[in-house]
């Protein structure tokens, strides 16, 4: 393997020079709520006061041996600042990544938006904002009335998709909205057995605090109407109740809901974390499958990986919750 980084700063790319101090170069793919960052660790400071941005990519020119290049381009990041490290004496350079269209992120606004689905709720966010729109989910919620108060576009988008149990992502300047559940029962991307020789290093924990809920009510009063919706998912007939209250506009919104919060509280039961040699098809969002760890078996979907590129070597550290299985209500 021949794993390489490639730095672009303030739109040029970076010399031998600039490159040969660099000690660390990690980069963190986070979920929708966290922005991802970067973070470069240098003997020589220097060349990088008064920069500003960073673009980063990762590149295999013989990626899995078949003369292939593969990149991975991490995105642009704008630099946070620079601080020296008291115990190492090096210089670590943070930075965080550019929010593809911004303004659909900053700029709040009031809208009532009626009778429209996600998916074309979607399409206009993304039309009003120059952003190409990916809709990679067979279920497509429908609302009565949904407002928009003093929230950004994709504050507000991201809440209806969270809220159905969907995802919402930005990735090359296109908002992409995705089922993680969907991938239950589609194969994964990477297995990883017990004794691999590339996994480095996994911790696998079982949580009982707040999870193996059985079914889930969901219920909601408006305040106004004084009209009650009401459902309960019922993933076993018997066993632990999930009380969801939150407002719904249906009761097909109630049910996604249901399904959504006792997924979400299950997934966590099984979760972990695992060190191993560095690949780039490795994103947050990737369906990964345990083998060989007995109850810990089955399909896990990545919440955050982190990329790190050290002289001669290259590892991605993932964290992971299981892929809470279940019928469609």
């Amino acid at each position: 393997m021949s794993d390489t980084a490639k730095l672009v700063i303030d739109g040029t790319e970076a010399d031998k020079k600039l490159t040969n101090d660099i000690a660390v170069i990690e980069y963190t793919d986070n979920d929708e709520y966290h922005a991802d960052d970067l973070q470069i660790v240098t003997y020589n400071p220097a060349e990088w006061y008064g920069k500003e941005t960073i673009e980063y990519t990762i590149t295999d020119n013989d990626w899995h041996e078949i003369s292939k290049a593969v990149e991975m381009k991490c995105g642009t990041f704008n630099i946070d600042c620079i601080k020296r490290d008291d115990i190492s004496g090096l210089y670590v350079i943070k930075a965080a990544a550019v929010p593809p269209g911004s303004t659909a992120r900053q700029n709040k606004k009031s809208k009532a938006w009626e009778r429209i689905n996600l998916k074309e709720l979607g399409q206009q966010i993304a039309k009003q904002n120059g952003l190409n729109f990916l809709y990679a989910t067979e279920l497509n919620p429908i609302f009565k009335r949904k407002e928009q108060i003093e929230k950004s576009d994709i504050l507000f988008l991201s809440e209806l998709c969270r809220a159905t149990g969907l995802f919402l992502k930005f990735t090359a300047n296109t908002i992409v909205i995705y089922n993680p559940y969907e991938y239950a029962e589609k194969e994964e991307k990477r297995t990883y057995s017990n004794g691999d020789a590339n996994i480095q290093g996994i911790e696998l924990k079982k949580q009982k605090n707040d999870t193996n809920y059985k079914k889930c009510r969901v219920t909601y009063l408006d305040p106004i109407t004084k009209e009650k919706i009401e459902y309960i998912y019922k993933k076993e007939s018997e066993g632990k109740m999930l009380d969801v209250t939150r407002k719904v506009s249906s009761t097909e919104e109630a049910r996604l809901t249901a399904i959504y919060a006792i997924r979400e509280k299950n997934g966590k039961e099984y979760c972990g974390k695992m060190t191993i040699d560095g690949d780039k098809e490795i994103t947050t969002g990737t369906v990964i499958k345990i083998n060989g760890f007995g109850e810990h078996d089955g399909n896990y979907l990545v919440k955050k990986a982190i990329h790190t590129m050290r002289t001669g070597t290259y590892t991605t550290r993932i964290f992971f919750e299981k892929v809470a299985e279940g019928n469609n209500g």
